[in-house]
């Protein structure tokens, strides 16, 4: 049969795992975040319906 998984290794890959998917997270919203605070200077149509 297969050994038994180190404990020490399991952390280390959810570590890793955590790690790489906050960075991700973070990168898209910082992008989602920078995209739509650029449309009021893109399109200031949009900005003077949403004023109403």
């Amino acid at each position: 049969m297969y050994p038994p998984p180190d404990p020490h290794m399991q952390l280390w890959d959810e570590y890793k795992y955590r790690h790489d998917h906050i960075w991700q997270k973070l990168f898209q919203i910082t992008i989602a975040v920078v995209l739509l605070g650029s449309v009021p200077y893109l399109k200031p149509e949009i900005a003077q319906v949403l004023r109403g």
